[in-house]
């Protein structure tokens, strides 16, 4: 199992709800399994601060982390947000809530779903599917009668009609856009097809590329719509990410029942195959290093595509602050580049470590936070907690 996290959100699909993982078909295990951001039994739930205060009150039922500084809070079975100083400023009334950007949510009443202030003044009309995040100022939302996908701009206005039956999120100017019948293409944010594909597959553009795939072999496009990296037929791709993408193949050893039909790998920008597509699950590089899995033995590859940290773990996640979480026969703790073991393998459960240099550890059946040198500078006293963000952890006891 590969520990995957801070993955980018751009795609909305027709099938789904919300933004999913830009990752969707990849076999990577988003192991806030863990630390998941809905804990399905009943509690009282509040937030900490970086020295372990309680600074809001556990009164809350489920929480979600804290973006742009408002947080989700469900109240009596209906989910309304609050602000940091824990003032409940949207009024817990909603079957769900998200905070999409700086003082504006996504909320969902039976079904439907608009966009309110922090004054909870109506943006949207309550009239939508789904609604996705803000990138680059606009948001994808789909109708709820006709089901095609259009997108908003933070003021609420309609700037690309509802047309569309599948959408990713803007990323570097563009979109990529589906219409059922005539295929899909890029659009930029005035609504001009500016790259055409006819009945092609299309990723968001992320460092200057896209992937497109005509479902038999993938490529890279320039945003002229020019290919600039192509690659062996029945090759997936995914989007780069620092200069480096997955790529997925069919495996090879097809009479494997017991591991998923395909195998990763990486290329980099030139097209070259950086680590040959033979994992059944690949990461993201980080301090020249990416988290693989093989048969369920996991360890990590550099740039080269060399085994520099043997396969000996049962699970791995990316490097955070020169540290990186791993697990072995059944005791998780933290190793460095250079694969040596710096926090000893002893807690239950060890999540990566977040912008705050706080990690989530599971130990005696409690969680609580270690800092980068292996001390417990938070109690393991919580039910549950979840990492921090913007400086407040939300704990459960």
């Amino acid at each position: 199992m590969i520990i995957v996290l801070n993955i980018k959100q751009l795609y909305l699909w027709k099938n789904e709800t919300k933004v999913i993982n830009m990752k969707k078909g990849q076999l990577i295990t988003l192991s806030l399994l863990l630390f998941t951001l809905s804990v399905f039994s009943q509690g009282d739930w509040g937030f900490i601060n970086e020295n372990g205060e309680v600074v809001i009150a556990a009164k809350y039922s489920d929480v979600n982390s804290f973006r742009f500084g408002f947080a989700p809070v469900k109240v009596e079975g209906m989910w309304g947000a609050i602000n940091k100083e824990g003032t409940m400023i949207i009024t817990p009334e909603y079957h769900s809530v998200q905070v999409i950007e700086d003082g504006l949510f996504a909320v969902d009443f039976r079904g439907k779903e608009g966009i309110i202030n922090q004054n909870g003044e109506e943006v949207l009309s309550m009239t939508h599917q789904s609604i996705g995040w803000f990138n680059e100022g606009l948001a994808a939302v789909r109708d709820h009668e006709s089901f095609d996908f259009g997108f908003v701009n933070m003021q609420g206005d309609l700037v690309i009609p509802y047309q569309y039956d599948d959408v990713t999120a803007f990323s570097d100017g563009l979109a990529g856009v589906t219409i059922d019948g005539e295929g899909s293409g890029y659009i930029n944010k005035e609504g001009d097809v500016v790259i055409s594909m006819e009945d092609k597959y299309v990723q968001p553009f992320t460092e200057g590329l896209a992937a497109v795939s005509d479902g038999y072999s993938s490529w890279f496009i320039d945003k002229n719509g020019s290919k600039v990296i192509d690659l062996p037929s029945n090759s997936g791709v995914f989007p780069f990410v620092n200069g480096y993408a997955s790529i997925r193949d069919t495996d090879p050893h097809e009479e494997r029942s017991d591991v998923a039909p395909f195998v990763y790998g990486k290329v980099n920008k030139e097209g070259e195959v950086v680590v040959p597509a033979k994992y059944d699950e690949i990461g993201e590089f980080a301090n020249g290093l990416a988290p693989v899995n093989l048969l369920g033995k996991c360890g990590y590859v550099n740039k080269q595509g060399e085994e520099v940290v043997p396969l000996i773990y049962e699970s791995t996640s990316e490097f955070q602050d020169g540290l990186a979480s791993v697990g072995k026969d059944g005791k998780f703790g933290f190793i460095n580049p250079d694969g040596n073991i710096v926090i000893p393998l002893k807690y239950d459960r060890a999540n990566s470590f977040s912008e705050e240099g706080l990690a989530i550890v599971k130990l005696n059946g409690k969680y609580g936070f270690i800092d980068l040198k292996g001390i417990m500078v938070i109690p393991n006293k919580y039910q549950f907690v979840r990492p921090f963000s913007e400086g407040l952890a939300a704990v459960k006891f």
